[in-house]
């Protein structure tokens, strides 16, 4: 748990961008595990969770900006921003680069946006298979953390390790073979 997330962290702050293996690896480092719950809401839910791995598992003092978001973030899109070419379920991680203060959401697509490969300063680019978003163009109520994540939002993912949380509520629509099946 806390080291999983620790090295999240450490990986994700000052990255040489010029290392395309390197990005490629803390990408793939980052799609590792996941937490699927069945519900969004409530004690067991993705936002519950989330907060929970926030306070436990995170080390607060690596955190420098004062927005409350810092490199190896797990996030997701949650709403379609067409002018940034996002769409909701766009995951990926919160990255740094040495010698720029910008923290960027780094996504595993193609963009539209971007013709011509490179970092760029505080500014759309891509590195490889990636493209990297400075979190300033992105509005807080398009962006959510992913560390834990609906079962529903998983479909077509495929994860290493996965941990799945369910309603102990006897009864509850959710708890039921399909969403058992759908996690699996």
């Amino acid at each position: 748990g806390k080291e999983y997330y620790s090295s999240l962290q450490i990986k994700a702050s000052n990255v040489d961008h010029s290392d395309l293996s390197y990005l490629n690896q803390l990408f793939d480092y980052s799609e590792v595990s996941k937490i699927l719950c069945a519900e969004n809401l409530g004690p067991r839910g993705v936002k519950q969770i989330n907060k929970l791995i926030s306070k436990v598992f995170i080390d607060n003092k690596v955190i420098t900006s004062m927005t409350g978001y810092y490199p190896g973030m797990l996030m997701m899109i949650n709403k379609n921003n067409k002018q940034l070419d996002l769409y909701n379920g766009d995951s990926g991680i919160l990255v740094s680069f040495k010698d720029d203060p910008t923290i960027y959401f780094m996504v595993k697509k193609a963009s539209t946006l971007v013709k011509q490969e490179g970092k760029l300063e505080d500014q759309i680019f891509k590195l490889g298979a990636f493209t990297f978003y400075p979190l300033r163009l992105i509005t807080r109520n398009e962006i959510d953390l992913s560390y834990a994540i609906t079962i529903h939002k998983s479909q077509g993912s495929d994860y290493k390790n996965i941990l799945v949380i369910l309603t102990n509520k006897k009864g509850h629509p959710l708890l039921n073979r399909q969403i058992i099946y759908t996690a699996i």
